[in-house]
């Protein structure tokens, strides 16, 4: 049984279900269809699985707060010490970890999932001369409502109850100073991950390289490891950073991807969505999640916009009593509220088919494999069948209204029932003549 408290506290758990958020059924609280429709997509968004390689995400992140754990609290008297000094975690620095992605596969609720874990785990631990010393395994930082470092590491630092002229004061604290406060504080209580999540809001402007990189280095000089979440274009922008810098933030790279289309965890995720209206989705087989997955990359948060978007589809055009079906899906990826999703969608089933332009949001940075998210065979299929689907609803939209509705009459009287049996007519393989052919089609008319 371990004896190191700090490090405890970054063990994997036995059991992931208190990590994840299951479906609950959903029951409208309003008639208006677009209000549903929103309820609805809150619902399935709120959803989180924790899949083979969620879990494998978490794992390894815990693992290395237990490695820097271990590394750094092996004494708790030593730990008393470094506490009072201006550099506590010494002056040797370890590069940060890169959690990477395309926009919508789940990074945040990586996130969010060692949030609510490492939230669990703050209980005082008594050290020589200081009892119920505060515990506190990671902070968790987001640009999303912060810009600067004074109001991301400020909450970290302030005390419960606090007057407000205190509050001003450290305002206006200067970032040095800060800093050391910061490395103090983490030192102090046993903090050995910082996470930053949302970096997108600051990736703009012809200044962004330079203002991120400078805020992610200031962080990483604080002790912890440092945990920072981007999508692939920041990634793609520090990589044009000196040589110095790409090694402190870009040593260390994990890659959260799409879920293959035949992997258990996509099925049981979408089983999981169509929980919330049990009634209303009738897509529960094998070629409906090869469907999905080839409309959306496997990409979430596409998935949970297509089914949305198919849902009000359904019940707009056939009542609230209509389920969902695979023509909703083909209506909704075709649709212009699916536009930008389905852009993004074509490019990547290009891409693993040997294309080589592709915007830089979409390219992996650490080397793309063009076999994933699944194997050629898939890829290929996927890519001609949208191809074939454009052509059809271009030639669909150009026809008279005569025309569609001959065209609904041939398919209805060429494809037979389930019940309807078929009779196979053999022709004679003889020299063709005039007299042949004309006796052959005969026998094609009967």
């Amino acid at each position: 049984m371990s004896i190191n408290k700090w490090a405890d506290a970054y063990l994997f758990p036995e059991s992931q279900r208190h990590l994840e958020c299951r479906a609950i059924p959903l029951d409208f609280q309003s008639k208006d269809l677009d209000a549903n429709v929103e309820e609805l997509k809150f619902s399935i968004q709120r959803i989180f699985l924790a899949s083979q390689q969620v879990i494998a995400t978490i794992s390894q992140i815990l693992a290395i707060g237990q490695g820097h754990a271990n590394v750094h609290y092996s004494s708790p008297l030593q730990v008393v010490g470094d506490t009072y000094k201006s550099n506590p975690w010494g002056a040797a620095t370890s590069p940060a970890v890169l959690l990477t992605g395309l926009a919508g596969v789940g990074k945040s609720e990586c996130l969010h999932a060692l949030k609510l874990l490492l939230n669990t785990s703050n209980r005082p631990i008594d050290m020589p001369m200081h009892k119920n010393m505060p515990h506190v395994p990671a902070w968790f930082m987001s640009l999303r409502d912060s810009s600067t470092i004074n109001s991301l590491l400020r909450p970290h630092l302030e005390l419960p109850g606090q007057c407000a002229e205190s509050l001003n004061e450290r305002k206006s604290i200067r970032v040095d100073n800060l800093l050391e406060l910061a490395r103090r504080a983490s030192r102090r209580d046993g903090t050995c991950l910082a996470f930053l999540d949302e970096l997108q809001f600051q990736s703009l402007g012809s200044q962004a390289n330079t203002r991120v990189t400078s805020m992610l280095l200031s962080l990483l000089s604080l002790g912890p490891k440092l945990i920072y979440v981007s999508n692939f274009s920041l990634v793609h922008k520090l990589k044009s950073r000196r040589q110095e810098d790409r090694q402190r933030l870009l040593a260390h790279p994990i890659v959260l991807g799409p879920e293959p289309a035949d992997s258990a965890c996509f099925q049981e995720l979408l089983t999981e969505y169509f929980s919330v209206r049990p009634d209303d989705f009738a897509l529960l087989k094998k070629d409906d999640a090869e469907l999905i997955h080839r409309y959306t990359f496997g990409i979430k948060r596409s998935v949970v916009s297509l089914l949305c978007l198919a849902w009000r589809n359904a019940k707009a055009s056939r009542g609230l009593l209509a389920k969902v079906g695979l023509d909703d899906l083909k209506l909704a990826y075709h649709s212009q509220s699916f536009y930008s999703y389905r852009e993004d969608c074509e490019d990547l089933w290009r891409w693993t088919m040997g294309e080589t332009r592709l915007r830089e949001d979409l390219i992996n940075p650490f080397g793309a494999d063009k076999k994933s998210p699944s194997n050629v065979v898939t890829a290929r299929s996927a890519v001609q069948e949208w191809k074939r689907q454009v052509a059809t609803a271009h030639v669909h939209d150009t026809m008279t209204p005569n025309e569609k509705s001959a065209e609904r009459d041939l398919v209805a009287h060429s494809e037979p029932g389930p019940n309807q049996s078929q009779k196979v007519v053999r022709i004679k393989r003889n020299a063709a003549t005039k007299q042949s052919m004309l006796e052959a089609l005969e026998q094609l008319k009967c």
